[in-house]
């Protein structure tokens, strides 16, 4: 993997590919909080009316393929980041998600809402946490899952968990749930986020694992640009 110390030059050079309103819209991203038990998807997150699938995000991991390979990365981890963007938002195939996002009982999942607000009536159901849970226990994604090494394993599941702000360290127990998954499987996902966290701030540093954590962000936000021209 890389050496786990990130220059400042770098991270500059990063963002000089955004101009100011993006920039605005990812720090907005990074502070992003609760806006009450009903409706607890970030504010000033924008949600267009784009009928991207939950499934189809191949544009956004090929963003994030392109980031890694501009930043020089490695291949381990430019691979962890790809995944990252191809599954962090699986865990809006939720029922309660597409519905809080307008879309009706049946149809191909979005992954942007129909009625362009903040999705609703979410009692505290964070997508973040359904897609971890999908990650760890889906048999479809196991076997290219688990033939990461274990660093690549953790940066995967550690950005997929904090690219609305969330999972630094953990998730609030009201938050720390999932109605269609088991209840063992969403008691040991919610447990491992503290100790990951912990591993990969050891590893990267605090402003090392900050920058990773960016580039899904970003790339998230280039890919609804493109979508949207």
């Amino acid at each position: 993997m890389i050496v786990a110390q990130f220059e400042l030059a770098r991270a500059a050079q990063h963002a000089a590919r955004f101009d100011a309103a993006d920039r605005r819209h990812l720090q907005r991203d990074v502070a992003s909080r609760d806006v009450g038990p009903g409706r607890t998807e970030d504010r000033e997150q924008p949600c267009t009316r784009v009928r991207r699938s939950a499934h189809d995000l191949d544009g956004l991991a090929g963003c994030c393929v392109g980031d890694g390979k501009s930043l020089k990365f490695d291949e381990q981890l430019t691979r962890a980041i790809e995944l990252s963007g191809a599954w962090h938002d699986l865990g809006k195939t939720r029922a309660v998600w597409q519905r809080g996002a307008g879309n009706k009982m049946g149809n191909v999942p979005v992954a942007k809402t129909i009625h362009g607000q903040a999705p609703e009536s979410l009692n505290r159901y964070r997508h973040e946490l359904g897609s971890l849970i999908d990650v760890c226990g889906s048999t479809e994604l196991a076997n290219e899952f688990e033939s990461l090494v274990d660093e690549q394993r953790d940066i995967v599941l550690h950005l997929i968990t904090v690219h609305h702000g969330r999972g630094r360290p953990h998730f609030p127990d009201v938050e720390a749930y999932d109605s269609e998954s088991p209840a063992a499987l969403v008691e040991s996902v919610v447990k491992d986020v503290p100790s990951r966290f912990a591993r990969l701030q050891r590893r990267y540093g605090r402003w090392g694992l900050a920058y990773l954590e960016s580039i899904l962000r970003a790339a998230d936000i280039l890919d609804s640009q493109r979508i949207e021209a």
